[in-house]
């Protein structure tokens, strides 16, 4: 069997958790070993993953490269390491992330060692290619509508709220 090795350290439910949500269900009925390394204080992914995912609850890089020991394998990020970090774990695995916002006015120099880029709309895609960015996939990997999510997440036959159940950043 195929492991893959997500990282999403998030602290709050937020657009960037639904796609680990959806890659790992994905991936799983690919026939890949989903292991997610979440951070240890991060309560909701439970109630998120579908059932057979490991969990490695863990609060910082290495202690999340101590425990990845299989060469080769599929490792998906969902935030950007830093250079350093980056290069090392391409050094060891295939290191792919998902890019879920624009890079206007911000470059992460670790996506340079990326193995291939995900990018969630065509927006992302062309400030990616701004960048100078050649390890994109060229098309958007878009989400997918689950409605089970919102039973999973505040519990089967739970209130329905008129607020969200994630956090918003109202600056934007």
């Amino acid at each position: 069997m195929k492991t893959c090795y997500q990282i999403n350290l998030q602290l709050s439910l937020g657009g960037g958790e639904i796609f680990t949500r959806f890659l790992t269900t994905a991936l799983g009925e690919l026939g890949y070993r989903n292991c997610l390394f979440i951070h240890a204080e991060a309560e909701f992914w439970p109630k998120l993953i579908p059932a057979g995912a490991v969990f490695f609850r863990v609060r910082s890089l290495a202690e999340i490269e101590a425990q990845i020991v299989e060469p080769g394998a599929l490792l998906i990020t969902h935030s950007v390491l830093p250079p350093e970090a980056a290069i090392r774990f391409a050094s060891r695995v295939t290191l792919t992330g998902i890019l879920h916002m624009p890079l206007y006015e911000r470059f992460p120099e670790g996506l340079r060692h990326y193995q291939r880029l995900f990018c969630v709309s065509e927006h992302v895609i062309a400030s990616a290619g701004a960048h100078g960015l050649s390890n994109v996939h060229a098309a958007p990997l878009y989400g997918v509508a689950d409605l089970a999510l919102r039973s999973n997440v505040q519990g089967a036959g739970g209130p329905i709220h008129k607020g969200s159940i994630y956090l918003w950043d109202r600056r934007k």
